[in-house]
């Protein structure tokens, strides 16, 4: 089966990879350069730049390589599998059925794949599109510090050179849409940030309705692994961006995230100004509250556990105890280069309760992810790190004969941490 991935996903990935991020730079580039014609922050336009064009580009690759992959990996599973079944009355049924369900059940993570190379490369084509606006940007600047007094109104002469055609039809356009001479307006400003909570990943895990399970990652575990339509986190961002606020709402994979501008603290400066405050104990105690929360949703659902992740999307203790967490992390120096030691310790305490869950408690493995994804620092060198303890608590985890760490939880486990970046 990964020999057949394998070679469906090399077999597609270029031109679908090529066309998504083409279409999604051309798109972003030029939206860019119209609407921060007026706008000098460098920052700001290589933060949006970077939002736009991984949501564009991965949403794009999904489209367009969902059905080119299954067909793909069925076509190539049922040449692989011919050479090595015996010839029978029903071989070739059961070929094509095993076949048909490996690449349904493989089709998801074949996906993930594929958008976050069509996302990677569209960070770097858009960041070399972009260089010579965002270098004129930084000149701007720093002339403007050299000069102190009145700011020196700014105008991005990329704009008129590299859209001289539509230069003509900005007056037509609505206020909204023009350019604003005063930079980027409240409006403007709000849509970028609007791409951060945009879920990247919608694509089901679980096979078709009308398909048999198969045998290796049932329905149950590919939902454990991640759904994007029952989601707990904010919009996840690549290593290199910053990590998500603490609402709950979005996931995804591949993205790249970031806020356009740090959260103050209750003093007013910025948060990577103040001392780590994390503290296990508390952490430990928002975890029982957490249980109990759970708990009291599962009471409500019935049982019934679709119902219970609908009611615990809404549910205010949830969402608390999530933004509680975060605020902690936040804590956390922009400067350090290694998470503290009560961070890791609760990460471990979190990855264990989900190696121990059962694949069918789908709303506990769900909330444990959402978990862990808010445990993951900023950016920099500490998120990193953080990455790197979480892959190594899953190695461990597959190699330990006492945590009997069955292949479909090691799958659900895998595709999970991938998708909320935790890998």
């Amino acid at each position: 089966v990964s020999l057949a991935v394998d070679q469906a996903i090399r077999e597609i990935i270029q031109p679908v990879v090529e066309r998504s991020v083409t279409i999604a730079c051309k798109t972003t580039k030029d939206l860019i350069l119209k609407d921060f014609a007026h706008e000098p922050d460098s920052k700001l336009m290589s933060e949006a730049s970077r939002l736009m064009v991984t949501k564009l580009a991965g949403n794009l690759a999904l489209v367009t390589c969902k059905e080119p992959l299954r067909t793909s990996i069925d076509s190539h599973l049922q040449k692989l599998l011919t050479v090595v079944i015996v010839d029978g009355p029903n071989s070739s049924a059961v070929i094509k059925d095993a076949s048909d369900n490996a690449a349904k059940e493989n089709l998801d993570l074949g996906c993930m794949l594929i958008e976050k190379a069509a996302t990677e490369k569209a960070i770097r084509d858009i960041s070399e599109q972009l260089r010579a606006a965002l270098t004129i940007r930084e000149r701007h600047a720093a002339s403007s510090s050299a000069t102190p007094g009145k700011p020196k109104p700014f105008f991005d002469p990329t704009y008129q050179q590299a859209n001289a055609a539509a230069m003509q039809y900005a007056p037509n356009l609505p206020p909204a849409l023009r350019p604003s001479a005063g930079g980027l307006t409240p409006m403007q400003r709000k849509l970028y940030e609007a791409f951060n909570r945009l879920p990247t990943h919608r694509l089901r895990m679980a096979p078709n309705r009308g398909a048999s399970a198969p045998s290796g990652v049932d329905a149950r575990s590919q939902g454990n692994a991640g759904s994007e339509s029952q989601s707990w986190d904010s919009a996840t961002g690549t290593e290199s961006g910053p990590a998500p606020t603490a609402s709950v709402g979005e996931s995804t994979n591949g993205g790249a995230s970031a806020t356009f501008a740090p959260s103050p603290n209750a003093e007013g400066q910025p948060s990577t100004a103040r001392q780590a405050n994390v503290d296990f104990k508390k952490l430990t105690g928002l975890l029982q509250q957490l249980r109990t929360a759970e708990d009291h949703i599962i009471a409500t659902a019935k049982g019934d556990m679709e119902r219970a992740l609908k009611l615990a999307e809404a549910n205010p203790d949830v969402r608390s105890i999530l933004q509680i967490i975060r605020s902690m992390v936040e804590t956390i120096p922009a400067s350090a280069t290694a998470p503290p030691a009560p961070l890791l310790q609760f990460a471990q305490v979190v990855f264990n309760e989900l190696v121990r869950l059962r694949l069918e408690s789908t709303l506990h493995f769900q909330l444990r992810l959402a978990v862990l994804r808010q445990l993951r620092p900023s950016t920099g060198p500490v998120a990193t790190a953080f990455v790197k303890e979480i892959t190594n608590f899953l190695i461990a985890a597959a190699q330990d004969p006492k945590a009997t760490l069955q292949p479909r939880k090691h799958h659900a486990l895998t595709v999970g941490l991938a998708r909320t970046q935790l890998l």
